[in-house]
């Protein structure tokens, strides 16, 4: 059996092959979802050259990570270009495709043999799918800012009451800028603005407005900062739906004022701005609006002071007046007591000299006076000495003689009481072995030993029994053993 020989192929014959097998695995139009990449600027070269088909790409991202998983050519036809952006248009007039957005296009698998490539040819796309996942992500950012406590944070800065000094985050240059400016120039107040130049389109958006807001939150010489771009479609939206831009609004040390060119929709950085404005221009007139009324709050107090200041002035004029009116009875007044004053020293002099006169005269009788008092309190002190002698001796007398007796008294007693002349007459004493005297049984028990003192001695013995006394007599004699 000779050896299997694989067929050779020309390369037309072997494209037209592959062509044939993606027909027959793919005979029916798809729809694929994808991310749009470069395709603003295929369809602008396109246009710029004349031709008729845009060449872009579909990407789909591993999940969780920004690592592309799979890549696809795509080509769009000048007929479908204009079929899709009739359909857009009708659901949003600045609806349309945009670079790094996700889409539902509607595609027929082709190979293009000239060069080799196969590529999906866009027939249609699904303007419903773009809003409804921008919407979907939106919603679902939202809620996790929230759970982290992000959501109201940058609301709760405090307002300044006079916001002069404003931080910019906008495109130099810009439509959003000039009306932002334009509006404070206007007005007759001194703004001053600190302009941090970004890109309000594209990949770029995010971080540079997210290192912006940070940068200038961080300022001492700020008051507040403000977030403003021009008009745009839905998809231009999506660029102030990102996470970096909101928590950095959450996070800035300032209020943050959002004026994004939205007139129905609301972006997530609106969301979590401290105030949000559907236009640039809007923003700028609050400002303008704040400023004016405190500007007219303190006029009007300046007129208050300034009316309260003329009225006590007209007051203290007229007290003015009454004083200077009369001064002239002051003065004659003043001259009055003037002469009472120089005549003064003369008439302090003489009643000096009297005063002292009459001091002197009477210093010289005080040593009499003090001699016939001091006498007389002496004798009539001797005197009443002598009569408390006389009345003390007798009490004292027959104080002592009272005592006498109670002492005499007491001496009969105690030589009646006394233990020898009781034991003498044949009692006598008992006594434990602790010493302690008995006069009960009950503080006895038999074969205890007791001590008997007489009138010449003592006795020790044991008690041998217990005889207690009832009603009848004694119910148990007592013997006792030596």
């Amino acid at each position: 059996m000779p050896p299997f020989e694989p067929p050779t192929l020309t390369v037309s014959e072997l494209a037209a092959a592959v062509r044939s097998t993606l027909e027959a695995a793919f005979p029916e139009e798809i729809w694929v979802v994808g991310e749009l990449v470069k395709i603003e600027e295929a369809v602008a070269r396109a246009e710029e050259r004349g031709w008729r088909q845009a060449y872009f790409e579909l990407h789909e991202k591993e999940a969780g990570a920004d690592r592309l998983k799979a890549s696809l050519s795509a080509v769009l036809w000048a007929d479908a270009r204009e079929r899709i952006e009739r359909k857009f248009a009708a659901l949003d007039p600045k609806l349309s495709l945009k670079n790094d957005t996700q889409a539902r296009l509607l595609c027929r698998v082709d190979f293009y043999a000239a060069r080799g490539q196969f590529q999906l040819k866009v027939l249609d796309a699904d303007p419903a799918f773009a809003l409804g996942q921008m919407a979907q992500a939106r919603l679902k950012l939202i809620a996790s800012l929230k759970s982290r406590g992000l959501f109201d944070r940058n609301r709760a800065v405090p307002f300044p009451d006079l916001p002069l000094r404003i931080g910019l985050v906008t495109s130099q240059g810009s439509a959003a800028y000039h009306d932002f400016v334009r509006t404070l120039e206007t007005s007759r107040y001194r703004f001053e603005i600190l302009l941090a130049d970004c890109r309000m389109q594209g990949r770029d958006t995010e971080p540079e407005v997210s290192a912006a807001l940070r940068r200038l939150g961080r300022s001492p010489r700020l008051d507040l900062v403000v977030l403003v771009r021009g008009g745009g479609s839905r998809g231009d939206l999506a660029w102030f739906d990102q996470e970096g831009i909101a928590v950095a609004i959450a996070e800035c040390g300032k209020p943050v004022l959002t004026g994004i060119g939205h007139e129905i929709d609301r972006s997530v950085a609106d969301e979590m701005a401290h105030l949000s404005f559907k236009t640039p221009t809007a923003a700028a007139e609050d400002l303008v609006a704040r400023v004016r009324r405190l500007d007219e709050a303190a006029q009007e107090h300046a007129r208050a002071i300034l009316a309260l200041a003329a009225e006590t002035l007209a007051r203290e004029g007229l007290r003015l007046e009454g004083s200077m009116r009369a001064l002239p009875t002051a003065l004659a007044v003043l001259s009055g007591e003037s002469r009472r004053l120089s005549a003064l020293p003369g008439t302090c002099a003489r009643a000096a000299i009297f005063a002292i006169s009459g001091a002197a005269r009477e210093l010289g009788i005080l040593p009499g006076r003090l001699a016939l008092l001091a006498g007389a309190q002496t004798s009539r002190a001797a005197a009443i000495f002598a009569a408390a002698r006389s009345r003390l001796a007798p009490l004292a007398r027959a104080r002592l003689a009272r005592a006498a007796d109670r002492l005499q008294s007491a001496s009969r007693q105690a030589s009646l009481a006394d233990p020898a002349r009781i034991l003498s007459r044949g009692f006598s004493i008992l006594r434990d072995r602790a010493g302690r005297a008995l006069s009960r049984v009950e503080r006895i028990r038999e074969t205890d030993p007791v001590r008997a003192e007489l009138s010449d001695g003592f006795l020790v013995a044991l008690v041998h029994s217990i005889e207690r006394k009832d009603e009848n007599g004694p119910s148990q004699r007592s013997l006792f053993a030596g």
